[in-house]
Order: C-alpha cells, then sequence, then structure tokens
C-alpha cells in the first residue's frame, strides 16, 4: 500500500525581519565569531506570547483547506511545537479545541526538537499501515522569538532563529509523494550539551529595539563541547545519515534528486552540503532556505517542500531525501518519491 503525503503546507508570520533591522546587535559579537554569529539575511519573527497557538492554528486551518478536507475526516492529529507558552501540554489539544474537532478523534504530543515533523510523518506512516487510521494530520509548530519564552532578542544569536509553523495529511490517498523509507541515528551523547535555559537576557539594553518587554529567557543552543563534536564527525555527517535510509529503500546516492536539510546554522549546515558534494550529489541537489526563513526548527523541512510543491519545482518521480536533525542527538531521514 502506498502511503505519504496528500498536501502539504507552511505558515509564516507577517513580520518579516532583515538583518539590517538588528545591526544594533553587531557591537556585541565577541571577536572571532563573526561568522558564526552572521545570521540569515531575513526571518519571520512572532514576537506575541501566544505565538504558538497563532501558528498552530493557522497552519491547521491552511492544510485543511488546501486538502479540502473536513474535521471528521482526519483520524488522529500528531503535534509538535518547539518553544511556545504552553510548552506543556503542547498545541496538539489547543488545535483539537480551536477548530473543533470531534471528541473521539485522538492527539498525541511528540517533541523530537527539530526533527519532529519528520518524526511525525513516520510515526503516522506506520499508524495507517496498521489499518485502524485512514488519515492523520501533522502538525509543526516554531515558535521561540517570543520574547520570554524563546531566544534571547538582545543577542546576535537572535538572526539565526525565525518563527513559522508546517503540517501535512499523511493517507494513502491523492497522494502527492509516497514514503520509501526512514531511518534515525541517535546520538544521546548530545543530551546535556544543547538544551533550553532560563536565565536574564545577555543587553538588557536592547530591550525596546530588539521588540521584547519582559524577556527572561535564553534558547542555549550549544557550547563548545558540541562544536567540537560536529568538527569530529565531519562534513559525512549528513551523507551518511542519507545513505542509511537509501539502503534500507533500496537505492544509492546516484538516485537521489533533491535533499531539503533542517537548516540549523550556516556554518553547520553548509558543511554537511559540502560532505554530500564530494559524495557524489551536487549542490544545486540540496534545498534550503536558511538566508529566507533562517532555522525555523522543526518546520524547515515542511516548509522547503510546500514551496517547491506549490512551485511546481518538484518532477514527477523525483527521490527526495528529508533529513532534519534535531536537538539531542535525534537524527531522521526519510526518503520519499513525488508521484505528481
Amino acid at each position: 500500500m502506498q502511503i505519504g503525503l496528500e498536501t502539504v503546507v507552511a505558515y509564516f508570520p507577517d513580520n518579516i525581519v532583515k538583518r539590517e533591522d538588528s545591526s544594533y546587535l553587531d557591537a556585541v559579537i565577541p571577536a572571532g565569531i563573526e561568522t558564526l554569529l552572521r545570521g540569515a539575511d531575513e526571518c519571520r519573527k512572532l514576537k506575541d506570547e501566544n505565538a504558538a497557538e497563532i501558528l498552530a492554528e493557522g497552519v491547521t486551518r491552511k492544510v485543511l483547506e488546501r486538502a479540502q478536507l473536513g474535521l471528521e475526516e482526519i483520524d488522529f492529529i500528531i503535534a509538535a511545537n518547539l518553544g511556545g507558552k504552553y510548552v506543556l501540554p503542547m498545541v496538539g489539544t489547543f488545535i483539537h479545541h480551536k477548530l473543533g474537532f470531534p471528541e473521539q478523534t485522538p492527539v498525541v504530543n511528540i517533541q523530537t526538537c527539530c526533527a519532529s515533523f519528520v518524526d511525525g510523518l513516520n510515526l503516522a506512516w506506520n499508524m495507517i499501515l496498521g489499518g485502524r487510521y485512514k488519515r492523520i494530520l501533522v502538525v509543526a509548530v516554531t515558535a521561540i522569538c517570543a520574547g520570554k519564552y524563546g531566544v534571547d532578542q538582545t543577542s546576535p544569536l537572535a538572526r539565526n532563529f525565525g518563527d513559522g509553523a508546517g503540517a501535512a495529511v499523511v493517507s494513502a490517498l491523492n497522494l502527492k509523494c509516497e514514503f520509501l523509507s526512514y531511518s534515525n541515528r541517535i546520538f544521546g551523547e548530545m543530551y546535556d550539551h544543547q538544551y533550553v535555559n532560563i536565565r536574564p537576557v545577555e543587553h538588557p539594553e536592547f530591550m525596546q529595539k530588539a521588540g521584547v518587554k519582559d524577556a527572561v529567557g535564553a534558547f542555549v543552543y550549544a557550547d563548545d563541547w558540541f562544536f567540537d563534536w560536529v568538527k569530529k564527525k565531519g562534513d559525512r555527517f549528513a551523507v551518511e545519515g542519507i545513505e542509511q535510509a537509501l539502503k534500507q529503500a533500496g537505492l544509492g546516492l546516484r538516485d537521489v534528486d533533491m535533499v531539503m536539510i533542517h537548516q540549523a546554522q550556516e556554518i553547520i549546515h553548509e558543511g554537511w552540503i559540502q560532505g554530500g558534494v564530494e559524495a557524489g550529489i551536487p549542490r544545486n541537489k540540496w534545498k534550503e532556505f536558511y538566508h529566507r526563513i533562517a532555522n525555523c526548527g522543526n518546520v524547515d523541512v515542511a516548509a522547503i517542500l510546500a514551496e517547491l510543491s506549490e512551485q511546481g519545482s518538484i518532477p514527477k518521480g523525483s527521490i527526495i531525501a528529508l533529513f532534519p536533525p534535531g536537538l539531542g542527538g535525534h537524527t531522521p531521514c526519510m526518503i520519499i518519491r513525488w508521484l505528481t
């Protein structure tokens, strides 16, 4: 049975923040790491304490409208939010209540950070294979620019992150693509080297310019150990994960037409791409929107897939690798075949 995506969409705040809008941060970048904290050319930020809920509602309404589905046609909801006011209980039950899904429609929230969207697709795939469910809604939200509930907006690191949401309907009907394989490497040694911490903002003098009033949260992306680990793993980190998933699908690197990645940080994901180029996947096959949406957490892959699909830029029969590693050592890869 072919199972895959019936539809996939992305949803972003209207507010576009360009690098020059935060030029005041240039003066506080420590010497020697200007490249590391250069950040994206632009991103989207929703500076509202209810950002996660706003994005979750927006993307869910959009995906249902695009798929022309009623609430009763969704059998199960898988939701994930990275950031937001209510990290617990997460946005799944909010979506269910706000849109008015039937009481008997189950909701599960998952959290594998930036890997959550692809992990959610895999979970939905296996649930449909089990025969009990027909259509499963997968929603991923990143809301980490909303002041005290995410990235410290007074830090130069803030230029690396954006807000947004992605959603898909997984089924065996009206498919745009089919799932071929999924694999996951777990590097648990990362666990206590990438984390979210609550601490005072770095530069309170910038709070007004950054548009935050009561910020106390800081998203601590990684410590020095993590970057040393990245160097140790080398540029083949991504391509090795992709090869593992391709092998499960009976394919090789030469079969890949596109790779859609989580654009973690330019200094990191450009290394992954270079390693892929050296292994035989040309640069033009690697798709990322970093300088348009920055690191948008668990939404990156959904956003790339949705836009290229809407543009008609994915040829029929394309083999696509979805590679979105997440905090804590989650490193999934899913291989799909485009059908339309």
